[in-house]
């Protein structure tokens, strides 16, 4: 059964052996799909952390120069970092984990709409991104 309309041209760019339901995979085909799986997660495991590491850098920049409103402490050691209304700076951020950018609390409602959009826009992303499952 051809794939496309009689007197269409162009090039083959990839061929995949299709197997039907209900048919046994010998072990040869059982490898070459483990592969792909293994292929795929590992790819997936890299975009989300990406997008992570791209959250993070965007959250950054909106925090930056405006004023907490409530103290800034390192989440492992409760170190101050930076004091409630005292302005945030790139240092003081950076100390921040990622994990902990949204719990920083800013007075700036137009910031705040900034980091919350950007936190939904990563979201959205990655519930696009399924985990790759087997079926065998």
């Amino acid at each position: 059964m051809p794939l496309c309309a009689a007197g269409i041209e162009g090039t083959v760019v990839d061929v995949r052996v299709l197997s039907r339901k209900g048919i046994e995979k010998d072990e040869r085909t059982k490898s070459i799909e483990e592969d792909d799986i293994s292929r795929l997660q590992r790819d997936l495991d890299e975009e989300v952390k990406i997008l992570k590491e791209e959250k993070a850098v965007r959250i950054r920049k909106i925090l930056v120069g405006q004023k907490p409103v409530e103290d800034v402490k390192d989440s492992k050691t409760k170190e101050l970092l930076c004091p409630k209304g005292k302005k945030l700076t790139e240092a003081h951020i950076l100390r921040v984990k990622d994990d902990h950018l949204l719990r920083v609390k800013i007075d700036e409602p137009d910031a705040r709409r900034r980091s919350t959009r950007s936190m939904a826009k990563s979201i959205s992303t990655y519930a696009t991104l399924k985990p790759v499952t087997t079926k065998g």
